[in-house]
């Protein structure tokens, strides 16, 4: 059985664009500092505000057929919640893992633009999604488009060292100019995708997913805000029938929450 997770954050600023700050977890000094903000700066916010940026994170889980019975409860919940990865060699971890990967990857082909040329971030490379990730590695970093800035090449470098915080100028650059950021991450058994952009592509990204859906083929839609841990991030393996609190399952009769 594949489960496929769709991981999303919208209207996020570039100081949250790593997931690390989210909305509500402020102190009480940061809300009296903003209860002491002028009449004027207010005004300026309001007539000048600030880029906000949405992401997606596509992830996903392979449970060979012969657990679904065996190592699930009846409610759908794991015997050992605490295994969730470490151990686990029956379980493959990483949307490139899933069997239907293809055609994960051949929707999201559809979501971005059949039309949209993309190119890799050093310009050596041109093509749609399939052909530029007909063989996915981690730390691949794809841009919507024929071309892009060139001078931002040399810092537009992903590896086991550097990660996406290092990127905040010449990602929030190409995501101004209207381009969209494919950066292909490293998982426990394979890859996983995370895809940047200024506009939300949500409605298109569960529309278009909801196709696919079979019952060897669950897919969920989760408010990244609800990912406390990594706990959460596999929730599959200890509460797949009864998901928290702000992951929803895309069902073929499912509406956008």
């Amino acid at each position: 059985m594949d489960i496929f997770k769709i991981i999303f954050e919208h209207d996020i600023t570039i100081e949250q664009l790593p997931g690390e700050n989210t909305p509500g977890h402020r102190d009480a000094s940061e809300t009296q500092a903003e209860e002491q903000i002028d009449r004027e700066t207010r005004l300026k916010a309001y007539f000048h505000p600030e880029k906000t940026y949405n992401r997606y994170y596509f992830t996903g889980t392979r449970i060979p057929d012969q657990l679904s019975d065996s190592s699930f409860s009846s409610a759908g919940q794991r015997q050992n919640p605490e295994s969730h990865v470490d151990g686990r060699r029956d379980i493959e971890f990483g949307l490139t893992c899933l069997s239907r990967f293809p055609e994960t990857l051949k929707t999201l082909n559809i979501i971005t633009g059949d039309a949209r040329k993309w190119h890799s971030s050093d310009g050596s490379k041109t093509g749609n999604l399939l052909a530029l990730l007909k063989n996915t590695a981690p730390f691949q970093i794809l841009i919507s488009g024929h071309r892009s800035d060139p001078d931002l090449r040399p810092d537009l470098r992903l590896d086991d060292h550097t990660g996406i915080n290092e990127l905040f100028g010449p990602l929030t650059h190409l995501l101004d100019k209207d381009h969209m950021v494919l950066i292909t991450e490293k998982s426990h058994h394979g890859s996983d995708f995370q895809l940047f952009s200024r506009h939300n592509l949500f409605e298109k990204i569960f529309i278009e997913y909801q196709k696919m859906v079979r019952p060897e083929f669950r897919c969920f839609s989760i408010n990244g805000k609800r990912v406390q841990n990594e706990r959460y991030f596999y929730f599959e393996t200890w509460t797949l029938d009864r998901p928290p609190h702000g992951f929803q399952e895309i069902t073929p009769d499912a509406r956008i929450r």
